[in-house]
């Protein structure tokens, strides 16, 4: 009859000897978290970080934010949106419009620069826009006066 063997030291799954003590439980890091609302409690109110700023002139009354800051959308005049469209209208069919993006496109920008719109760029763009129109136009109607002039030339020659 044979003796079983005893289990060697570093075996991690060999049971303590006899009367032994068990290991302390590992150290706490930190502090626990704490524990949930209850149900049905609101959530804490957000910090104030002081009054949201006034509206603009004009706009009548902020409406409740709920202790969040309102925001407030400034205003965007429709001299840029127009100037910009009239602009790419006139760089393709008429240009005559290619004026009236210069003309709107400088007043969306005197608009934005002081302040009383947002679309700065799209004036701009449009203005731009307005001026290729009219450098086109202008290009078109020097070619159409040259070549009417050169064939009216050769015809009076050939005759």
């Amino acid at each position: 009859m044979s003796l079983p063997t005893p289990p060697p030291e570093d075996d991690p799954f060999a049971r303590p000897p006899e009367g032994s003590t068990p290991p302390p439980p590992p150290p706490q890091y930190g502090t626990p978290p704490p524990p949930p609302p209850a149900y049905g409690t609101p959530p804490p109110p957000p910090p104030a970080y002081g009054t949201p700023p006034p509206p603009p002139p004009g706009y009548g009354a902020a409406q409740p934010s709920y202790g969040y800051p309102a925001a407030y959308a400034s205003p965007e005049n429709g001299q840029g949106t127009t100037a910009l469209v009239t602009g790419i209208l006139g760089l393709l069919c008429c240009g005559l419009l290619s004026i009236v993006a210069i003309v709107t496109g400088r007043r969306g920008m005197t608009l934005a620069d002081s302040g009383r719109a947002t679309n700065r760029g799209a004036a701009q763009a449009g203005m731009i826009l307005g001026w290729i129109g009219v450098a086109l136009w202008a290009f078109g109607l020097i070619v159409v006066v040259i070549s009417t002039a050169v064939s009216s030339t050769s015809s009076i020659g050939a005759g």
